[in-house]
């Protein structure tokens, strides 16, 4: 399925089911946090002050964000280069059309 075919409501009834936790008591069960996460392939929200604000994820989920990325970065540049470009007038000629 592809990625416009989910809903944004989909998409954020996944990131609401996801295991949150505080940011303290994160500090206090990181290394089983970060077993958690690298050997069980689990997805963790940390919070502060009961606002969400980091993730950790498995490091191929990170290699899989970044290469989301990158394809974007690459499509948005092709747009940009397919787009036409507007003429540019010479600056003596700007200057001399305004007076300068």
């Amino acid at each position: 399925m592809s990625v416009s075919a989910h809903s944004s409501h989909d998409r954020e009834s996944v990131l609401r089911a996801l295991e949150r936790i505080s940011s303290t008591k994160a500090r206090t069960l990181f290394a089983d946090l970060v077993s958690r996460v690298s050997y069980g392939r689990e997805r963790v929200v940390i919070n502060k002050s009961g606002k969400d604000v980091v993730a950790m994820v498995p490091m191929e989920d990170l290699r899989l964000i970044v290469l989301l990325e990158d394809l974007i970065d690459g499509i948005e540049a092709e747009r940009a280069m397919a787009t036409p470009k507007a003429e540019f007038e010479d600056f003596a000629e700007v200057r001399k059309r305004l007076g300068l």
